[in-house]
């Protein structure tokens, strides 16, 4: 997987070097993604301040995450799947999982802000 300054994230088969699939979405550059622990959901984080997640099995959107209010940094997936973390520019944040994805915002003092919810696909 590779995401690049054209704003599109691409999948490519490891073993050939094939490309598979190009998924278009964000607005500005994609500037992070990551696979789930059970690789069968993606995550891309954006210049455009968002997160995308993407099924990687059939490659369909699923949603956009929104809530940063800067450049998201960086992504990953929690071992156990439950929590989707996201790094950006204007502070640490993440999205716990359940019914719905909450945007929860760590402010410099440690306080948690649940600002937003999105459903969970």
């Amino acid at each position: 997987m590779s995401g690049s300054e054209d704003k599109t994230l691409k999948l490519w088969d490891a073993l050939s070097g094939a490309h598979l699939k190009t998924l278009p979405g964000h607005l500005k550059f994609i500037s992070c993604a990551a696979f789930s622990p059970d690789s069968t959901r993606i995550v891309s984080g954006s210049g455009d301040n968002t997160l995308q997640l993407w099924d990687a099995l059939s490659r369909a959107y699923l949603n956009t995450l929104t809530g940063h209010s800067d450049v998201v940094e960086s992504v990953i997936f929690s071992p156990d799947d439950t929590q989707l973390v996201s790094g950006s520019r204007d502070k640490t944040s993440a999205w716990k999982s359940g019914p719905v994805w909450s945007f929860v915002q760590i402010s410099q003092d440690r306080d948690w802000d649940q600002s937003s919810q999105v459903e969970r696909p």
